[in-house]
């Protein structure tokens, strides 16, 4: 909902609708994977909106932008597909870390890119690797997470695991050789969120920080109207989740509160505030 508080006729009037529920979820999906296309024998990132990520070596992408990020060599596969320069695809071989139902939309969506194959899925047991993967005909199926990301047929990991566990899950994939990309919450803290990206930059692996709704073709739009300069100089955003989502394993602020605080930072141009403050209050029984 956040990306609609601005510009709200101007979106509808462009034909930009939300894309909030599980069912109407893939169109985003769908344009954030089409951001890691393969490109021959590397990855290319261009996003339409850009979460927290680290490019190959370098520092945090440009918010809002579509920042030009180096390739990264990949192993060789097949080329069944072609890249919007007529130039083949090479296959991207994914491995999904988790079964849930995120997990699920995820592949879901996944399934129907070109250049993509989804070849392996991990989990905390062997049944519940089993069971994900006959349902989307994945032929290995790990019993363990650490048996996936020690896989080396896999190029990316795709993280679904609880939040509590998205920094270890993402350091030992990263130390495994593998690219990630990882669903918010990353991390719970900055010093976590510091040395996984520091590891990622060491090793000259791509990291990216899944939070989808960076990739709304309406958040292009707004950014496009922003840049532009239609509207004036923004001084000011409001977002409201509206959402009872519960707090996960983090913090209600890092489960969903950070759709709201990604979107203020990201209206703003990428400039951390100098200070925040907050409202906690109890509704009534």
């Amino acid at each position: 909902p956040a990306i609609f508080t601005m510009l709200p006729a101007r979106l509808e009037a462009g034909g930009l609708r939300p894309l909030m529920t599980p069912t109407r979820r893939a169109p985003a999906i769908f344009t954030m994977l089409s951001a890691l296309a393969a490109s021959r024998s590397s990855l290319a990132l261009r996003p339409l909106g850009v979460s927290a990520a680290t490019s190959l070596g370098g520092g945090p992408l440009q918010y809002g932008r579509r920042p030009e990020v180096s390739s990264m060599a990949m192993s060789t596969g097949p080329t069944d597909a072609a890249g919007a320069d007529g130039k083949p695809l090479k296959t991207i071989r994914w491995g999904i870390m988790g079964t849930g139902t995120i997990a699920s939309d995820f592949v879901t969506v996944l399934n129907q890119l070109p250049g993509t194959e989804v070849v392996a899925v991990g989990s905390r047991s062997q049944s519940g690797a089993d069971r994900f993967g006959d349902k989307f005909k994945i032929p290995v199926r790990h019993s363990t997470y650490e048996d996936l990301a020690a896989d080396d047929s896999l190029d990316v990991v795709y993280i679904a695991t609880p939040s509590l566990r998205h920094v270890d899950d993402s350091i030992m994939c990263l130390d495994a050789g593998r690219a990630v990309l990882c669903e918010k919450s990353m991390a719970g803290n900055a010093a976590d969120t510091k040395l996984v990206l520091d590891l990622a930059r060491e090793k000259q692996l791509f990291f990216l920080h899944g939070v989808w709704s960076r990739f709304f073709p309406a958040m292009s739009e707004l950014r496009r109207v922003i840049d532009s300069g239609e509207i004036g100089e923004v001084v000011s955003a409001h977002a409201s989740f509206c959402q009872n989502d519960g707090a996960g394993a983090c913090s209600a602020t890092l489960e969903t509160g950070i759709y709201c605080a990604q979107f203020i930072q990201w209206a703003m141009g990428g400039v951390a505030p100098e200070s925040v403050e907050g409202v906690n209050f109890r509704l009534h029984e």
